[in-house]
């Protein structure tokens, strides 16, 4: 999802002695704490861990729905279409929902979503 920036997260401990998540860039030497992390690139951690909780739960589980609210607004258009296929990945095996009222998210969807996965619902404001 972060298109290359970083190869994966693992569990780290602060200079406290506190245990961290950080994110593992490509070759595995270097690490980043989340308070080094961009707003976007820390949001697509925390989505990152939510898809791969929600995976787990589904290995051992029924499937229930997975809603999202503007949860791409901070990602730029590339990492954004990333985490899309990766909403639609998921909603093979589970009902995802995917709240924004930002058009060029909606665009970027029908442009890299496959119609028949990709259902749309405008609302219209009230007058």
């Amino acid at each position: 999802m972060t298109r290359g920036s970083f190869e994966g997260v693992r569990a780290d401990f602060d200079d406290n002695g506190q245990p961290v998540l950080v994110g593992v860039r490509p070759g595995g030497k270097e690490t980043v704490g989340v308070e080094g992390m961009s707003e976007g690139t820390a949001d697509q951690l925390y989505l990152v861990l939510r898809l791969a909780g929600l995976e787990e739960y589904l290995e051992q589980n029924e499937p229930i729905p997975f809603i999202v609210d503007d949860i791409l607004i901070k990602f730029d258009d590339d990492r954004a279409v990333a985490a899309l296929k990766a909403l639609a990945q998921l909603s093979t095996k589970t009902q995802v929902i995917f709240f924004t009222h930002h058009q060029h998210l909606v665009e970027l969807a029908e442009k890299n979503i496959d119609p028949l996965v990709l259902i749309k619902h405008t609302l219209n404001a009230c007058p």
